[in-house]
């Protein structure tokens, strides 16, 4: 199974196309999320990300306990 593959911009219309087997590996039907990591962009099913994130809440608290 692939998991990534080296993505480049159309020139003329500045989009980008991803590879099908790559969306399919990775599950994506409809919505898709792209994170910044380092320098690659990782792209998520939407249902995926959202299932690995913290609430907003835990966001907060998790803050205020580094921030003080």
């Amino acid at each position: 199974m692939k998991d990534r593959a080296l993505v480049i911009p159309d020139g003329k219309f500045g989009r980008i196309s991803i590879p099908k087997e790559l969306l399919l590996s990775v599950a994506i039907v409809k919505d898709v999320v792209f994170c910044g990591k380092d320098f690659k962009i990782e792209i998520w099913a939407k249902e995926k990300f959202d299932e690995n994130g913290i609430t907003q809440d835990e966001f907060v608290n998790l803050a205020e306990k580094i921030l003080g």
